[in-house]
């Protein structure tokens, strides 16, 4: 998932360079299909939407008097934050004949029962959901709209997450029901799934929801489109297209037999961005773009539609099937979900919605801001990938992004394996290579398999320099491998205001910024503020401490992380930023020209006989 955020996220370089802030979802392994009989059957019903409560029931027949732990997911996959789901969980109870069973809460997290062998039981629990806006990561329910997300709305039963479930929903009069899930035939609002994973990694809308959809080579893409006027969904479904076919040209084929964008069009309240799922991908838009499609909004969702494939059928170890209780880590992120956003400009490119010069621009902003963050010095795509957790931001470690780092990454496997090819190959023979392997087994690539596959596509040596780039804080430097396919490189610097705190804020109000790292040597590290803090006040959005010169001081409001206030008063100090913008060399030959072409994505197909 990738949230590209429209205020800046590093408050210590000023607007010069591009803020994103990005999160991975990665979800089930298993392929969609129609599921067998049900062990877990979920019914979720909202009777009053001004209540914003909605109660689950599920229903469920135990094989053994065992004690049994219903459990609701500490994080949503992609999001590698623990959430405090538990908080949102009121009025549990558990009955079997209609007799009440014991519950236990051994963990906020966790209820447990003893039910007897096979005789039917009911768990029930109430739901309490967000009353603003459309809903992402949490269940939201408005007077004519609800967003029922799987991970923190279903529990599921520890231990048989990968058994067949099936979803009723109960909903007003009126409301129409919308879910990426397997409809089961005959019964109005219900739906299947070979597992949990599978079940909760599709979200459903429910109520107000205008749906476009066509059949393209006997696959569906639908649109489902809330808060926006009537049309919306046609004229995205439109663009979409082209962003759909230039993706199944790319990889060869479909990723699923129906596929869904569900776009959500709201005022701004934290973020906007996106969250894929197995078959669709929640995309969350500024309501000004109902009206219109930019090719960065087309961007975004090229990103999300990537990972119907890298990551949801190429995936790395750990990343399915899933335990919810706990912090899940891999080392693969940097290629999860920074490779993705490498590959999204260039599927754009293929499909018509942004020019050469446009891909060419979006390389120069990647690698602007790598340049100019000096955690690339000191934290590796590895160690960002793997330590994410601990920095709470689902975007990187130690101040680096791991969307960032890998992006680059990915363009230097790309230049690389084509120099070592002659042009012959690509970046996307590994993808290729990969999907062969591992589409159809819905088997994980184990550790440092993309090391394997580059080095059986490029040759020998490729893994030291997998090494090299993944591992280790070498500079890395592409202009001289750009050069050699005609890419001319200019740039400037240029001394801004520096601060040296990385704020996160999409999970706080707009009046406050979650304290995500701080730079060593900094500013903001000699007047005493840490990671875990959150600044408060109007200086939270960013543009006090962006308008400010160097030398001026400032004093930020702040509140621990027990929630005490504290103030901090900072000088801003210069910080040399240098931007790299690349173009086509004047004197580039026909050859590096479409050499150039072929790393934009121009013409970008998979032969038939590719990778094998």
């Amino acid at each position: 998932m990738l949230l590209a955020r429209r205020t800046p996220s590093h408050i210590d370089l000023k607007t010069l360079a591009r803020f994103v802030v990005a999160i991975l979802c990665v979800a089930c392994t298993l392929l969609p299909g129609a599921a067998a009989v049900p062990s877990v059957a979920y019914t979720v019903a909202i009777a009053k939407p001004s209540s914003a409560m909605l109660t689950v029931t599920m229903t469920f027949t135990p094989d053994a008097s065992d004690s049994i732990d219903v459990c609701i997911p500490k994080w949503s996959p992609g999001w590698y934050v623990l959430l405090d789901t538990p908080a949102n969980i009121t009025g549990v109870t558990a009955s079997q004949d209609g007799a009440p069973l014991t519950l236990a809460h051994p963990t906020p997290a966790t209820w447990s029962i003893k039910p007897t062998a096979g005789k039917p039981v009911t768990f029930q629990y109430t739901v309490k959901t967000e009353t603003k806006g459309l809903g992402f990561f949490h269940a939201a329910i408005s007077e004519n709209h609800a967003f029922i997300p799987g991970t923190t709305t279903l529990m599921y039963i520890k231990g048989e997450e990968q058994k067949p479930c099936s979803v009723l929903y109960k909903v007003p009069m009126g409301w129409q029901v919308s879910s990426p899930n397997h409809p089961v035939p005959g019964v109005r609002n219900a739906f299947d799934a070979p597992s949990y994973d599978h079940l909760a990694d599709h979200p459903a809308d429910l109520g107000a929801v205008e749906l476009a959809e066509d059949t393209i080579e006997g696959k569906t893409l639908a649109v489902t489109v809330v808060g926006a006027p009537t049309g919306t969904a046609q004229r995205w479904l439109n663009a979409l297209t082209r962003v759909w076919n230039a993706s199944t040209r790319a990889f060869g084929e479909a990723p699923a037999n129906r596929y869904t964008f569900q776009l959500r069009f709201s005022d701004y309240d934290g973020f906007y961005g996106g969250l894929e799922h197995l078959d669709s991908s929640v995309i969350r838009l500024p309501r000004a773009s109902a009206s219109k499609t930019s090719a960065s909004d087309l961007r975004l969702c090229a990103h999300e539609l990537i990972h119907a494939w890298l990551v949801k059928r190429i995936r790395p170890q750990g990343l399915g099937p899933f335990d919810y209780s706990t912090a899940v880590q891999t080392p693969d992120l940097w290629f999860c979900e920074g490779v993705t956003d490498y590959l999204a400009p260039k599927l754009c490119v293929s499909a018509g919605i942004m020019t050469r010069s446009d891909y060419l621009a979006d390389l120069s902003e990647q690698l602007t801001e790598l340049g100019n963050n000096p955690a690339s010095r000191s934290v590796t795509a590895e160690q960002c990938s793997l330590r994410v957790w601990e920095a709470s931001n689902s975007q990187g470690y130690g101040g680096l992004s791991y969307y960032n780092k890998g992006y680059v990454v990915g363009l230097m496997m790309d230049l690389e394996i084509g120099n070592r090819t002659a042009g012959k190959k690509s970046i996307w023979d590994v993808i290729w290579r990969l999907l062969d392997d591992y589409r159809m087994t819905g088997k994980a690539y184990p550790v440092r398999g993309v090391d394997s596959v580059a080095e059986t596509v490029a040759g020998q040596g490729m893994r030291q320099i997998m090494d090299s780039l993944v591992r280790t804080i070498d500079l890395i430097d592409p202009l001289p491998l750009l050069e050699g396919i005609g890419v001319a490189a200019s740039g400037r610097k240029q001394d801004v205001p520096y601060l040296g705190l990385v704020l996160d804020t999409n999970h706080t109000p707009g009046d406050k910024a979650f304290v995500s790292f701080v730079h060593k040597g900094s500013p903001a590290e000699m007047a005493g503020i840490r990671p875990g803090m959150t600044l408060i006040g109007a200086a939270a959005s960013g543009m006090a401490v962006a308008n400010a010169s160097i030398g001026t001081t400032l004093t930020l409001r702040f509140e621990t992380e027990d929630g005490k206030p504290t103030s901090f008063t900072v000088t801003m100090a210069p910080f040399t930023f240098r931007t790299i913008k690349l173009s086509v060399s004047p004197s580039a030959t026909a050859e590096q020209k479409e050499r150039l072409n072929v790393l934009a994505g121009v013409g970008l197909r998979r032969a038939t006989a590719a990778a094998k």
